[in-house]
């Protein structure tokens, strides 16, 4: 069923990027519901590509997949010409497509709120200028939007997360994290896995527990502040790197590794007694130095900002 909203249109200026994550939303004026049950297996593999629309994703404990979801558009004409292209011939894949007119992307679009097995994967789940979420999901997920955010709760499985002009949060997940965004924060709660986050004029926190120790910790940040804490008795490499800012790196007392440190026009820090090797230097910006008996190289680099090395676990 069809139906029109008796509220202005909102209308952004230039290109829909202009507005905030969920104004497309909350603009369209003509509406469509839909729904769709799918027999799934355990392991299901889905994929949703759509744009201008929210993706809602979360687990249950049924051997099937629900979706409810919304046609967007502007007008009666534009909403007619939006099709939902569905490919669920087995119940190992479920593929899902919003499909629009050729040239036609403005004001035009979907949003899906899914129900999925415990252990799906989500193999690629895609839109724009709208966000993702995702709850409870034990198996890897692929994320792509742009113009906005990706919220990512209690999961488990490698994480590839990327998007642009928005941040990435990731709570409570267990195994690999990839997160890369531009102009966005970048949160991480994480266990069990490597981790790759990188932004631009924003900031990176990052705590892991237990993070794999054969895998190194990479993150990269233009503009924006880095903290790191690292809970764990096995430290992994860490290179990390930002500009006009700091970075803090937060290590348990009893930590081996190897550091190497730099900024310009800011100093360096530490809560540890530091050993410096035969031939090495320490000064205000500058430390090459050893912790406790030594192990993974730590690289820290940044200018305009200090860094500091520090004991325990970042307040939250």
């Amino acid at each position: 069923m069809k139906t029109v909203l008796r509220t202005a249109l909102l209308v952004c200026p230039l290109i829909l990027t202009a507005c905030d994550v969920g104004d497309f939303i909350e603009a369209a004026s003509v509406r469509e519901p839909f729904h769709m049950t799918f027999q799934a297996n355990p392991g299901v593999r889905l994929t949703v590509e759509t744009q201008n629309g929210q993706v809602e994703i979360s687990a249950w404990g049924k051997n099937s997949v629900e979706v409810e979801g919304e046609k967007l558009a502007s007008s009666d004409a534009l909403l007619r010409e939006i099709r939902i292209d569905t490919d669920a011939s087995s119940p190992d894949e479920i593929r899902l497509r919003t499909v629009v007119p050729s040239g036609v992307h403005r004001m035009m679009g979907a949003r899906y709120t899914i129900h999925v097995p415990n252990n799906a994967t989500l193999e690629r789940i895609v839109s724009s200028n709208s966000s993702i979420r995702i709850d409870g999901v034990q198996g890897d997920a692929n994320l792509r939007t742009s113009n906005g955010s990706i919220r990512d709760v209690s999961t488990s499985g490698r994480l590839d997360a990327t998007t642009s002009n928005s941040s990435i949060e990731v709570q409570e997940h267990q195994g690999d994290v990839d997160a890369h965004t531009s102009n966005g924060h970048i949160q991480v709660d994480a266990s069990g896995g490597s981790l790759r986050a990188s932004t631009s004029n924003s900031s990176i926190e990052a705590r892991l527990r237990d993070p794999r120790s054969d895998e190194p910790v990479k993150l990269d940040s233009s503009n924006g502040h880095i903290s790191l804490t690292l809970d764990t008795t096995k430290l992994p490499s860490v290179k990390a790197d930002t500009s006009n800012s700091s970075i803090e790196i937060w290590l348990p007392d009893t930590a081996n590794a190897r550091v190497h440190a730099g900024t310009s026009n800011s100093s360096i820090s530490s809560d540890f007694e530091m050993t410096l090797p035969a031939g090495s230097t320490r000064s205000k910006n500058h430390l090459d130095s050893q912790l406790g008996s030594g192990g993974p190289l730590i690289t820290l680099n940044t200018s305009n900002g200090a860094i500091r090395i520090l004991k325990g676990r970042a307040p939250r």
